[in-house]
């Protein structure tokens, strides 16, 4: 009989994963880890989005791994990241909720996050999982790009293009990269036009989003 922390995964492949503790338990970790690659497989051949961990895994992993993340480029601030995972958990595990930039971000952020916490030698057996929220990121990519343009948009863009860097898909960081400066162009003639209701912060987000656009342009020329 498993102790009562143990927690077996099964039922609705769409439930979110149970709490941190009882899904590590050495009793039921081997059959939680082939059921979770499992439902992502099937995420990714149904083109549904994989739901998010729970959120306290999610925090956890902010926690450990975002100034890792952000030791390149300084996409998003921790606090206003936080805010957003909070926000997004709020709302749902398994879509954007009407706001498809904050969950591209979430999910992007996520996926490198978890990149940085394989060690090395397991990429290949746990590959499933940073891939799965990348994924999610990406499919609303149209969205992003047809939507209004605002700064959480070019963000997110921004942390996807870093992941596609990292897993060596330049065809897609260069597309990526290359709508993250023409979202923030669109974003220019209103920035500059109106600094009302601008304050010190969100400038210098907005002068933080065109450094790395034009970090993203150089490594895009260079290849």
């Amino acid at each position: 009989m498993l102790p009562e922390s143990a927690t077996v995964l099964h039922g609705n492949p769409r439930a979110p994963v149970p709490i941190f503790t009882g899904f590590l338990h050495p009793d039921v970790y081997d059959k939680n880890f082939k059921y979770l690659k499992e439902r992502i497989s099937d995420d990714a051949t149904g083109h549904r989005p994989t739901p998010l961990f729970p959120i306290l895994i999610s925090k956890r992993l902010t926690a450990n791994a975002f100034d890792d993340v952000m030791s390149e480029y300084q996409i998003i601030d921790k606090p206003k990241f936080v805010a957003l995972l909070e926000a997004q958990y709020a709302l749902s595990l398994v879509d954007h909720a009407g706001d498809p930039a904050r969950w591209a971000m979430v999910n992007a952020i996520l996926a490198l996050a978890l990149r940085v916490k394989i060690a090395p030698g397991s990429e290949q057996t746990l590959r499933a999982f940073p891939c799965s929220f990348y994924r999610n990121a990406v499919a609303v990519l149209p969205e992003l790009i047809l939507q209004r343009s605002n700064l959480l948009a070019v963000q997110a863009l921004q942390a996807m293009a870093v992941y596609a860097r990292e897993t060596q898909d330049y065809q897609a960081f260069a597309m990526l990269a290359s709508n993250a400066l023409h979202l923030l162009e669109l974003l220019g003639p209103l920035h500059l036009s109106s600094h009302q209701g601008l304050n010190e912060e969100d400038r210098r987000q907005y002068a933080n989003a065109y450094v790395i656009t034009q970090v993203f342009k150089k490594v895009t020329n260079a290849r």
